[in-house]
């Protein structure tokens, strides 16, 4: 989602950046069934296990496009979704064993745009996202 300067992105469209850890397997200390936990406040928190029993946390969004700055901040970022996973689900063991970040397409609609610009097209969508990972240690 990084555009050439030169370029500006459709009105209404942002681009976010976003946090998430993953714990270490456990999954003994799951919650039944295993569902996606979403608390909507904002910046949002989402919970959601994996086949393999760990468990993904991730949020704490911010209107930040660069990705060198959206990186420094994924130890930050880590600890208070750390922290946050803890208060929602305290038998959980909430070290985190990968920790990455990531940026998405947002508007104000919740709608995808497309936009002709004068040598490509550029196409943003909320629900795709990329991601750098980094070892949680």
């Amino acid at each position: 989602y990084e555009l050439p300067t030169i370029l500006r992105h459709p009105e209404g469209h942002r681009i976010v950046s976003t946090w998430a850890m993953a714990t270490r397997p456990q999954p003994s200390k799951l919650w039944p069934g295993s569902p996606l936990i979403w608390e909507a406040a904002d910046p949002y928190l989402y919970v959601r296990s994996t086949v393999d029993g760990r468990v993904i946390c991730g949020g704490a969004d911010e209107p930040l496009r660069n990705a060198v700055l959206r990186d420094r901040m994924i130890a930050r970022k880590t600890a208070a979704l750390q922290r946050a996973l803890g208060r929602l689900l305290p038998q959980l063991d909430t070290t985190p064993e990968y920790c990455w970040a990531g940026s998405f397409g947002q508007s104000d609609s919740g709608c995808h745009a497309s936009a002709r610009f004068p040598v490509t097209h550029a196409a943003m969508r909320c629900s795709a996202s990329a991601a750098t990972a980094s070892p949680g240690r």
